[in-house]
């Protein structure tokens, strides 16, 4: 009597699924691999960064924190230090921004200037930019130098131009000695997580998961209820039913469980960035 049997096996969806878990994470640290700005201040000494997600963020966190601390006891060759190699591992318009801070306090101008520029050229057009701009007015007027022409503008924002002028008047006082030392504006580097966009993959191959199980149970089922049905009544039409949904369950059971564990895997890839 033919007899209806399920049961575990390697299929092509596992093998799909640990293919486009490595090639998501290749993507995604490809797509990682942050823009270059002058490696200053001299003698910089960085250890390698983690190359793990999570874990590279926290050293990064950590670098932060740690320029901050030195920042805060007067340390500025130490904040220097802290923020280049912050700067070497994720350049960002803040992190970049907060380096030309610390330099321009510790009096290295010229150093302060290059990841000035730097950190103009990573903002994007806005408030970010303006202030990336004036910090950088600033250092050239400290140096003497005449003003250099801003990166270029979309034309909305050209008519904005006179109103982040305004914003310099520690540049404006910087030659007078007895001024205040201008506070420092050092800004939190904004994260760069993929988390957001991992959920949803992530929720939907758990769903589709969860499908593939219940699938599954009822294709286990149907081939139960065949079984008894053979046994009583032979081969008959109704065996036939069953033993055709069976088969039809299993398969849909596992496509729903293949599609789920890719999704599951891509969301989970994603939530490591």
């Amino acid at each position: 009597m033919a007899r209806v049997e399920i049961r575990g096996r390697v299929t092509p969806a596992s093998l799909l699924v640990l293919a486009l878990a490595l090639a998501l994470s290749a993507r995604a640290r490809a797509q990682s691999a942050p823009a270059v700005c002058p490696r200053v201040p001299a003698g910089l000494r960085c250890a390698p960064l983690p190359k793990d997600g999570w874990v590279r963020r926290e050293a990064l966190q950590a670098l932060d924190a740690e320029g901050r601390r030195r920042v805060a006891r007067g340390d500025f060759a130490g904040a220097a230090q802290a923020f280049g190699c912050l700067v070497e591992g994720d350049p960002t318009p803040e992190s970049a921004g907060n380096l030309a801070v610390v330099l321009r306090e510790h009096g290295d101008l010229g150093d302060a200037l290059l990841i000035a520029r730097c950190a103009e050229d990573l903002a994007p057009l806005g408030p970010l930019r303006d202030r990336a701009r004036s910090r950088r007015e600033e250092i050239e007027h400290r140096l003497g130098l005449p003003t250099s022409p801003p990166a270029p503008v979309a034309p909305d924002e050209a008519r904005r131009e006179p109103a982040t002028l305004a914003a310099l008047p520690s540049a404006q006082g910087a030659a007078d000695p007895n001024a205040a030392s201008p506070a420092l504006d050092l800004r939190a580097p904004a994260p760069r997580s993929y988390h957001r966009a991992g959920y949803v993959p992530l929720v939907a191959g758990a769903a589709a998961l969860i499908a593939g199980g219940v699938l599954y149970a009822l294709a286990r089922d149907r081939a139960r209820q065949f079984d008894q049905e053979q046994q009583a009544n032979g081969y008959s039409d109704r065996a036939r039913t069953l033993r055709s949904e069976a088969r039809d369950l299993e398969v849909a059971s596992w496509i729903s469980g293949g599609a789920g564990a890719v999704a599951a895997a891509a969301g989970g890839v994603l939530l490591t960035f």
